[in-house]
């Protein structure tokens, strides 16, 4: 009920102290959700890819990843962000457009934006570009498994 972010993190930080992991979880389902995002990640479903929605244990998740399409791999080979309530939501746009970027590529993430203006205006162009990058984002993921075949 407070308005300070201290109070708040301080709060968050007991409760994950007193039951571990649970609490994460516990947080995860409160999240507020994105229409948005939602018609992007059922649009992707809809062309034959797996997802998974919200990904990530901080403060920032990533909207929709997509996961390796064969049942042998576990894990994820696109991340796809929105412009909706999580893209709003940072504090500066500094913070939006580069560092959570810098961040996730750091992190082997491979990225890519859907515009809502652009996705609204004309969405069969902008789905074929999300495709293409999904499927470049697997052929790569592809070529990184193969390479650690031959090691």
């Amino acid at each position: 009920r407070t308005g300070s972010d201290g109070v708040r993190m301080l709060r968050s930080y007991i409760e994950f102290a007193m039951n571990g992991a649970a609490t994460l979880s516990a947080s995860h389902k409160n999240e507020r959700t994105d229409d948005f995002v939602d018609s992007i990640a059922q649009f992707i479903r809809n062309q034959g890819f797996k997802v998974q929605q919200y990904v990530g244990c901080s403060g920032y998740k990533i909207d929709i990843a997509v996961k390796h399409p064969s049942n042998l791999v576990e894990q994820f080979v696109a991340g796809i962000e929105c412009d909706g309530f999580s893209y709003s939501s940072a504090r500066t746009a500094r913070d939006r457009d580069r560092l959570r970027k810098s961040v996730l590529s750091n992190m082997g993430w491979s990225l890519y934006r859907v515009w809502s203006a652009e996705w609204y205006k004309n969405p069969e162009i902008e789905g074929q570009k999300l495709i293409a990058f999904i499927k470049r984002s697997i052929s790569a993921s592809n070529e990184i498994i193969k390479d650690l075949e031959v090691c």
